[in-house]
């Protein structure tokens, strides 16, 4: 029988299941120095101990890891049809974009748009973005290369559009991007009426969108959908003139 999509939902969002690596490199610890009378300076080695705690109380590297049948057992090109079950964990433990499967050649897709809603999101810093497309890039997918600098003025801008079938430098055989990240807005803020709105920040009695904040008003939660909206509907036009574009270029 097939697996309900109450279990799917939990794996796509399963963060808890990674691997000891993933987890340690994220826990930022830094070794402590105490200075001892008569005998100087000792560092501790706590991130050694850590990680060894942390080993003991994973099973096989990974915590708690969803498993579901192999649809593969027992056929013969399989690589791995000994297996009756495998582990299925969050994709977006390695990167939180999907560019992957939106860039794979048999798609055929000339255009993709990116809502980036990631957690580390912030005017400087669009990580999971340079992560998704250099991992594209370095598979042969056909992904725009981005630069270091679009990359970093892709957080300041509400819209940005990465191989613009518009411009002299556009390639056909790449895809085009159009990316929208999740960033503080003052012309929303204003349309809102709300100066202190910011989809990344945490103020005790105001909005909180960290994470592991699993709890939001109707108010918060129609001001977090209602930023994406609000620059898709400021930059219709353009958005448009990018799609007929592609168009008459076939």
């Amino acid at each position: 029988p097939e697996y309900p999509l109450a279990y799917f939902l939990g794996i796509f969002g399963s963060a808890f299941q990674a691997d000891i690596e993933a987890v340690y490199q994220h826990m930022n610890i830094s070794d402590p120095t105490y200075q001892i009378p008569l005998i100087g300076s000792i560092t501790a080695p706590l991130k050694k101990w850590v990680k060894a705690a942390m080993h003991k109380l994973a099973t096989k590297g990974r915590f708690s890891p969803s498993q579901i049948y192999n649809f593969t057992y027992g056929v013969a090109q399989s690589p791995i049809n000994d297996r009756e079950k495998f582990s299925l964990m969050d994709g977006a433990l390695q990167f939180n974009i999907p560019l992957p499967l939106a860039g794979r050649p048999e798609r055929e897709i000339d255009l993709i748009v990116i809502m980036d809603a990631s957690g580390e999101l912030s005017h400087n810093d669009t990580k999971e973005l340079k992560k998704s497309s250099h991992y594209c890039r370095r598979k042969g997918m056909n992904i725009p290369y981005i630069s270091v600098n679009q990359l970093k003025q892709a957080g300041m801008h509400p819209l940005s559009i990465f191989n613009d079938p518009r411009s002299k430098k556009y390639k056909k055989k790449e895809k085009t991007i159009i990316y929208i990240p999740l960033v503080k807005n003052i012309d929303y803020n204003e349309s809102i009426h709300d100066a202190h709105f910011d989809p990344h920040a945490c103020h005790p009695s105001l909005f909180c969108s960290a994470t592991f904040n699993f709890k939001y008003s109707q108010k918060d939660a129609d001001k977090l959908s209602g930023l994406p909206k609000f620059v898709v509907m400021k930059h219709k036009d353009e958005i448009k003139k990018v799609i007929k574009a592609l168009a008459d270029k076939g």
